[in-house]
């Protein structure tokens, strides 16, 4: 079985097809999906979609992005509520976005500030509810990683769409975090992180599709969904020397472990 941890279930691109966007990818042997909440909308539908569909899971969070629409009000309130449920294995995606501009009218110091606010409050959400965290960052590692190791002993991390260097990466899983490797690493411009995916001992990372984004090679450009996350294992595994049994065996039980209720 292979594990796509991060994708977006809730967009239109997937939505519209749910049924089978998860029958393809049960065919392609991904038998267990986490759906990434990025507001509290999408969070509160993907915790029902979790509890009604078996074989789904949901991360609930509000990304960077989202936080001048979505942390109003009591806020951090609503996703505790929604974080609670049994079908909810993780908080996330959070974090930091230093690449996309800030809002109309909102300056960068201001959009950080709002950002850093809603990072901590949901990790400290995490560690009061035992819960792991996917970590969103852009343009913005250093920042994020700061933040994140303020949190040793009581929040594991992964980092999705792993884009950083092999020492970060290593540094990272030295502190008990784990990386995911979405389609880039299929892409040819992308060697550090292929070289990365190559080097970094087994369990120590995660395999994902980010969809409706980034799908892997041969579908470059085109809508990815949960079924290409055997495609950027195969290749992983090719990267690595070993069968994709290996890798799917590797990244599923490293998920297991990092995701409430993924064995069950």
């Amino acid at each position: 079985m292979i594990v796509d941890s991060h994708c977006h279930l809730f967009f239109q691109k997937l939505r519209c097809e749910l049924g089978e966007v998860l029958d393809r990818a049960r065919s392609a042997g991904v038998g267990k999906v986490v759906t990434i909440g990025t507001d509290l909308e999408d969070s509160r539908w993907g915790a029902e979609l979790a509890g009604q569909e078996e074989g789904v899971l949901a991360a609930a969070g509000i990304h960077p992005t989202s936080v001048v629409e979505a942390a109003h009000g009591d806020y951090i309130g609503e996703l505790r509520q929604i974080a609670s449920v049994h079908s909810v294995a993780a908080i996330g995606e959070i974090g930091f976005d230093f690449y996309h501009d800030p809002p109309d009218g909102m300056g960068w110091g201001e959009y950080k500030e709002r950002q850093e606010v809603a990072f901590r409050a949901q990790m400290d959400l995490a560690a009061e509810l035992g819960l792991n965290v996917v970590i969103h960052t852009r343009n913005s590692f250093d920042e994020t990683a700061a933040v994140v190791a303020e949190y040793a002993g009581r929040v594991r991390t992964v980092f999705h769409c792993y884009s950083g260097t092999l020492a970060q990466a290593r540094e990272l899983i030295d502190a008990g975090h784990l990386v995911s490797f979405t389609g880039i690493v299929t892409f040819k411009n992308a060697r550090e992180v292929q070289e990365t995916a190559a080097a970094l001992p087994a369990g120590s990372f995660l395999v994902e599709t980010d969809a409706p984004f980034l799908a892997p090679t041969p579908h470059r450009g085109k809508r990815c969904e949960p079924a290409y996350t055997r495609l950027t294992a195969d290749f992983i595994a090719n990267l690595r020397g070993v069968a994709l049994g290996q890798i799917s065996e590797e990244t599923t039980a490293a998920a297991a472990d990092f995701f409430r209720g993924l064995t069950e």
